[in-house]
């Protein structure tokens, strides 16, 4: 196994320790013994998945993917960067939707892509920007940080998405596409607050880059990706029925969007990429690096600087699909002016691009698309991974927005618990002690992560033979004042240990572990803080597994919180 035996031990201590807690609130002997046996299964199920994450972890040091890096950096452009704003919906991963390497640009994951911070304001076209927020945050300091720099920031409104058709009902929309035209609004609300943003820190008189707000359309259900659905908001059947298939037809026809898949099964294109690669090569569960790399190299070739065949049918079509819309395509860009520069419709191209080399690698130009159904097993609480791996499937709630943690956890809880009624996930424990009936009722897994970058393995093994198990273990749940601790209270209790023990521990290190700790005990506290989650935890309805990794997501402490 990938896993050490540390580990291990880490987790059978922490499984055991939950299970007597959890034992406890029951008074049957059945209750008793069916908590036992869905624990027994979680240490199971929680090994397959530290291992499906180890087996990762350990392609991202693979030269291939290094490779791969250099190439998509140089592929973006030098001063350019990519970030996008998806759903955690497990279907909609950076790496079937792009081919997107590890640490190239970035992702933020939430139900249906909605970018919290950034809201509709009192008065008709303004945005209230909540400045205490983590998303608002991140984006003012990628402004900072990206100064002189361009960064297109994608916003995507993808297809059959549950979390917005789910928003769209409790809304009363009448359009029957699911909500998709109206999670355009709100990402055009979003892009607006955006461009808000920047232009109030630069009228402050601070340096910051240009960021570019684009929209794109991911369908799950076929790998492919549609660009140009934001011309259209306001024409009159769409405002009326929706983005209907019937209307996503006609302006398709019309070549007024553009859609990766339609492209896919162009007779002239598909002579194109045959020549360059086979379809179906790709396998990203267990040939990760393999297949990275050489997406990347036919991606490279089929751009060819600006001058590829293929890249430039892409980019004609974009002109041609905002030219017809009414949009003047120039050297500026604005969105609420209908104006777009040609260095975005190449961005643009370049996205679609990325999509149509990915999609033909998984699937060709077949109408079946693998990643097309729901079979997320369990809920991770992170700021990023490199799904998809060679089994266990999770729905990725982003970690820093605290204000929706809760509603964001609740939701692909539900979606875990729907999808083992329905039959779409089955049980993945070899020899399972539980009948389909156990599966049904048993705990959702939570994995709640800390990202803890550049830490020395010495440290690592010094930080593991603290043994906090007894600081931790001890935690009393039902205090007001240790659900109101401090990152100073961590810090003083574990300096403590280390200094009564002896163990050095570059000083660095060792606060980067605090703020680990910190971090997943602020969630945990949340949680332990709702009446609901509280109870969920107590009874063993879920089991939340608190791990510190490494930037490859390598878990390598876990944190004995039990309650």
């Amino acid at each position: 196994m990938l896993i050490n035996s540390t580990l291990l031990d880490q987790l059978h201590s922490f499984t055991s320790a939950q299970m007597m807690r959890c034992m406890a609130h029951y008074n049957e002997t059945k209750s008793r013994n069916i908590v036992q046996k869905n624990f027994e299964w979680i240490e199971l199920f929680s090994k397959l998945y530290y291992e499906s994450r180890a087996m990762r972890a350990r392609d991202l040091d693979m030269p291939e993917v290094l490779e791969a890096q250099q190439l998509a950096w140089r592929f973006i452009g030098a001063g350019n960067h990519d970030f996008f704003v998806t759903c955690v919906d497990g279907r909609n991963m950076p790496l079937v939707m792009f081919s997107k390497p590890p640490h190239v640009g970035g992702v933020l994951r939430a139900p249906a892509g909605a970018v919290t911070g950034f809201m509709e304001g009192e008065k008709p076209g303004t945005v209230f920007i909540d400045d205490s927020s983590f998303v608002v945050r991140r984006v003012i300091k990628l402004l900072r940080e990206k100064a002189g720099d361009t960064i297109y920031y994608g916003l995507d409104s993808h297809f059959g998405c549950a979390a917005r058709y789910q928003i769209h009902s409790t809304e009363g929309g009448y359009q029957e596409d699911g909500g998709v035209r109206a999670d355009i609004i709100s990402k055009l609300m979003t892009a607006r607050g955006i461009l808000q943003l920047r232009r109030e820190m630069k009228e402050k008189g601070e340096d910051v880059t240009e960021i570019i707000p684009t929209f794109f359309s991911f369908d799950p259900n076929t790998g492919g990706l549609f660009a140009g659905l934001e011309l259209h908001l306001d024409e009159e059947e769409v405002a009326k029925n929706g983005y209907t298939k019937d209307l996503v037809k006609k302006l398709l026809d019309k070549g007024l969007i553009i859609d990766t898949l339609d492209i896919l099964k162009n007779k002239k294109i598909l002579n194109i990429l045959s020549s360059k690669m086979k379809a179906k090569s790709a396998d990203y569960r267990n040939k990760y690096s393999e297949s990275l790399i050489a997406n990347w190299k036919i991606t490279s070739d089929l751009y060819q600087d600006g001058k590829g065949e293929l890249f430039q049918y892409i980019f004609d079509k974009l002109v041609y699909a905002y030219g017809q819309s009414g949009w003047v395509i120039g050297t500026f860009d604005g969105i609420f002016t209908h104006t777009i520069s040609e260095r975005t419709l190449k961005q643009k191209a370049k996205f679609l691009l990325k999509n149509i080399v990915t999609r033909y690698s998984i699937a060709g130009i077949e109408d079946k698309w693998p990643f097309d159904s729901h079979s997320e097993e369990m809920v991770v609480i992170t700021d990023g991974g490199y799904a998809p791996f060679s089994h266990i499937n999770a729905f990725a709630v982003f970690s820093r927005d605290l204000n929706a943690l809760l509603t964001n956890t609740k939701l692909t809880i539900d979606l875990v618990r729907s999808s083992r009624k329905e039959n779409k996930i089955k049980d993945p424990v070899e020899k399972s002690k539980l009948t389909e009936n156990d599966f049904l009722s048993a705990p959702v897994l939570i994995s709640n992560k800390a990202i803890l970058k550049d830490i020395q393995e010495e440290s690592w093994k010094a930080l593991t033979s603290l043994n906090l198990n007894t600081i931790l273990g001890a935690i009393n749940w039902d205090s007001n004042e240790v659900l109101n601790w401090r990152k100073s209270d961590f810090e003083e209790k574990i300096i403590s240990i280390s200094k009564n023990k002896k163990i050095k521990i570059e000083l660095r290190d060792a606060f980067l572990f605090i703020d680990g700790l910190y971090e997943l005990f602020d969630r945990l506290r949340i949680m332990m803080k709702d009446k609901y989650f509280r109870q969920m935890i107590l009874h063993g309805n879920i089991v939340v597994l608190n791990t510190l990794v490494d930037n490859n997501r390598m878990a390598k402490y876990i944190a004995h919180f039990v309650i």
